[in-house]
């Protein structure tokens, strides 16, 4: 009877370490081509986020310079820069509080400072992948 009770704790136990968090993706239709974004956590906490655009099929990471957005840029920033910026904002501080323009682009002075491109699709492949994770 004891041997019994252990393996279902044990059981309960493994069960419960996978609970809460994981990898999610999501992938967004676009014009052109997709968005897709990658978030990983551990628990609740978000530990990674990916987001890439693929247009053409060409990845807009790894275009970097060639994408040629710098210097359209009021930050003077290309892509893949701007988009390193929002995955570490939503890594820290989630999707919650933000707001967009009609164009998509984020109202938040905090976002603003560091991404200026439309990222309301982003955002939203982020809380898809997000939701996936916790699933």
């Amino acid at each position: 009877m004891r041997k019994g009770s252990w393996l279902v704790a044990g059981a309960l136990l493994l069960a419960g370490c996978g609970a809460g968090g994981g990898n999610g993706e999501a992938t967004i239709a676009t014009d052109s081509g997709e968005i897709k974004a990658v978030v990983e956590m551990d628990g609740d906490q978000v530990t990674s986020v990916s987001i890439d655009e693929t247009s053409d099929g060409q990845s807009k990471k790894e275009m970097k310079e060639g994408y040629r957005l710098k210097d359209a840029s009021g930050i003077g920033k290309e892509w893949y820069e701007q988009i390193a910026f929002l995955e570490n904002y939503l890594k820290e501080n989630g999707s919650d509080a933000l707001t967009f323009d009609d164009q998509g682009r984020a109202q938040n002075a905090d976002v603003l400072s560091g991404c200026t491109i439309s990222i309301e699709q982003y955002v939203e492949a982020y809380d898809q992948a997000k939701a996936d994770a916790k699933a």
